[in-house]
């Protein structure tokens, strides 16, 4: 992988959305920022971390 194309493939991760719901209130979660309602909701459920599993996409490859 080329620089041009490492650093596409990080701007795309950056600009990823990924969203849950909780008690019915969508929280939007992206990396590199902060979400203090989605914070706040697991630190009321005693998480101190969270993880999303995602869509297949092997070696990370741009679509």
């Amino acid at each position: 992988m080329g620089l041009s194309e490492f650093i596409r493939l990080l701007e795309a991760y950056r600009d990823t959305r990924y969203l849950f719901i909780a008690d019915g209130v969508e929280h939007e979660v992206r990396i590199d920022r902060r979400n203090p309602a989605a914070e706040a909701w697991l630190a009321g459920h005693g998480a101190t971390g969270a993880g999303f599993i995602t869509a297949d996409n092997p070696r990370s490859r741009l679509t």
